[in-house]
């Protein structure tokens, strides 16, 4: 499966969802949905309060946490699963993490209810996407940021924040990050 992860660096990711990340307060639980190479698993855990654990669940095993990654305040564990087959249950987390992941999700309405109905109080979920609704084989189910404003709009299972933009090589209308959090 080809990721934009590949080419993006720790810095670019990092700056794409810090203002999503809460790194003060008691250690926190977080899943990274689809989290390809790991990347954006790593840029969460170097913000994360000390004690933290960041679960990377992606269908393939393709992300194994070097020593370095071990070394920091934040555990990082791994999962090969389809994240789109999660029950409520193992999304009793603080903290959701989708980068680049939710355009793979065709049902994204009954989805997002679901994962945002099962965050913990005060949870989050962190998204990044291609800004764009045109899909191609790398982005089957494209979500603007307009259109996943309108989908949240039309659940009223959250409400989005845009963090922050960058352009990509990939897709015309770059790279868009939001904080969603649970109407609840």
């Amino acid at each position: 499966m080809f990721s934009f992860h590949t080419e993006m660096e720790l810095s670019t990711a990092i700056k794409l969802i810090e203002n999503g990340v809460s790194n003060t307060g008691d250690a926190q639980s977080w899943l990274d949905l689809g989290a390809g190479n790991g990347l954006f698993t790593r840029a969460l855990a170097s913000m994360l309060p000390s004690g933290s654990v960041v679960t990377a669940i992606d269908k393939s095993s393709s992300f194994s946490p070097t020593k370095n990654d071990l070394q920091g305040t934040t555990r990082i564990e791994t999962r090969v699963a389809d994240f789109t087959t999660l029950r409520s249950e193992d999304l009793n987390v603080n903290g959701l993490l989708m980068a680049n992941s939710l355009h793979y999700v065709k049902d994204q309405e009954d989805f997002l209810k679901k994962v945002l109905d099962s965050l913990l109080p005060g949870g989050r979920l962190i998204v990044v996407e291609y800004d764009t609704d045109r899909g191609n084989t790398w982005v089957p189910y494209p979500l603007s940021f307009n259109s996943l404003s309108n989908l949240l709009a039309k659940t009223s299972a959250g409400f989005a924040t845009r963090l922050a933009t960058t352009p990509s090589q990939f897709q015309r209308g770059g790279i868009y990050s939001v904080l969603i959090r649970p109407a609840r």
